[in-house]
């Protein structure tokens, strides 16, 4: 718009200086008011070497040559209500002083209205982050909540506890999956590790209960010694505490599988401390 403010401009100059034929204020003159008349979209003015106008619809310039935007409203009539003139001044050859604009208040518009637009999409596209930033921050920490939440319950024995998923099938889900996948592979190692425990006891019971066995038989045996009956008493006594001990490890092994959740009785302080002592008594004898 600019350009072709300029060229208009530039046009016009150049057909008044044409139908003029000499650049003085003399020839000029006829020109200047005939395109008054018949041109009201142009801004005109011609001074003489004095700087007083002899024609035009324009106040008062400064001979200024060149191109010139006009942006005071007294440069034109008060009857005329434009905000900027843009035109091109030429010095005459008697000394006098050209010029010819046109309403450039169009281009100071649109330059407005593109500021204007520029500032809104600045301000909404700002919003529409802000408001993204804030739902997406929600729903990433209303998913990390979730998991936190699953973790607390395995932490607690629920080693069946999964993510759950949101059907979206996007990155959140595939990370959800993964990890489900992680600690499905979790409950598979602490589940294989539980039942070898479990078989270990099962199996280490069966041949100390039969050694025990042998040596009761040893005992009831004619024939052995008091020394050989001492020793062997005492042999089953190792066998009993060792009997003990691997009951209490499947035992063990079993509530932390849940297996006796619904069997669980409360505990007697006094009995417990009663089972420590004679513990401790027995170890100090041997």
């Amino acid at each position: 718009m600019r350009q072709q403010i300029r060229r208009e401009v530039e046009n016009e100059s150049h057909e008044t200086f044409a139908d003029a034929g000499v650049a003085d204020v003399r020839h000029l003159l006829p020109v200047v008011q005939g395109l008054i008349e018949h041109e009201p979209g142009f801004h005109y003015l011609l001074q003489d070497s004095g700087q007083v106008i002899v024609a035009g619809n324009m106040l008062h310039l400064r001979p200024v040559p060149g191109e010139r935007w006009l942006a005071w409203s007294h440069r034109l009539p008060k009857e005329i209500n434009q905000d900027i003139v843009y035109g091109i001044g030429y010095r005459l050859d008697d000394g006098g002083y050209y010029f010819v604009g046109m309403d450039a208040s169009p281009l100071t518009h649109l330059q407005r209205a593109l500021w204007t637009t520029i500032l809104w999409g600045i301000a909404g596209f700002g919003l529409i982050g802000v408001a993204g930033g804030l739902f997406l921050s929600n729903l990433i920490l209303k998913w990390i909540e979730t998991i936190s939440r699953t973790a607390r319950s395995i932490m607690q024995g629920d080693m069946s506890r999964r993510i759950p998923l949101r059907g979206t099938d996007d990155e959140l889900d595939h990370l959800s999956e993964s990890l489900n996948a992680m600690l499905d592979q979790n409950e598979y190692l602490i589940a294989s590790l539980k039942q070898v425990s479990n078989d270990i006891a099962h199996d280490m019971r069966r041949p100390l209960a039969r050694m025990r066995q042998n040596l009761e038989r040893a005992i009831g045996a004619h024939g052995p010694s008091d020394t050989m009956h001492e020793q062997v008493e005492c042999a089953i006594e190792d066998l009993d505490a060792a009997l003990e001990i691997f009951s209490s490890l499947l035992k063990l092994a079993q509530l932390e599988s849940g297996a006796w959740n619904n069997e669980m009785e409360p505990l007697d302080p006094a009995r417990l401390l009663e089972s420590v002592l004679e513990g401790v008594m027995h170890l100090e004898r041997v």
